[in-house]
């Protein structure tokens, strides 16, 4: 295998001559915090947006943020511009929009009905289980921790 010498002090040609070599064209643009703060702050993309863009890892690009003092956003900020993984128990989305699962909707009421009499969430999850009420993932069986959830509402 040949090993590809990188001088010490290199040019903005042999940079140019060396991620052409490699075939990535974006890695090398990832050391300036101009072009971190682009893709970052402005755009809005992601570490892992930018790792793919450039073909590199996301530690090199958390590592060049944090050299060039970028504030990293929170994971709750970056969700914000996401999509939504799942709507919550008893809504569903139909073209882009949500509206009430008629369904789930009854399981909350009865999950509902049961805590008011004084059930504990796991009996009420056994109870639901063996009513073969749906989860929101199809699972086989309720938790309390997923009635803890609906009561919520």
């Amino acid at each position: 295998m040949a090993c590809l010498y990188v001088p010490t002090q290199t040019t903005s040609a042999d940079i140019i001559e060396i991620r052409d070599i490699l075939g990535l064209p974006g890695l090398f643009e990832a050391k300036t915090k101009e072009f971190l703060t682009q893709k970052y702050i402005k755009e809005g993309l992601s570490i892992k947006q930018i790792a793919e863009e450039i073909s590199s890892s996301r530690s090199f690009v958390w590592d060049a943020l944090k050299r060039f003092e970028i504030p990293i956003r929170s994971r709750s900020e970056g969700q914000k511009k996401g999509h939504k993984s799942q709507a919550k128990y008893g809504i569903r989305m139909v073209n882009g929009f949500e509206t009430s699962h008629l369904g789930e909707q009854r399981v909350i009421v009865a999950a509902k009905e049961m805590h008011e009499l004084g059930l504990s969430l796991r009996k009420i999850a056994q109870i639901l289980t063996k009513m073969g009420a749906p989860t929101k993932c199809q699972g086989r069986s309720w938790h309390p921790e997923m009635v803890s959830r609906i009561l919520k509402f």
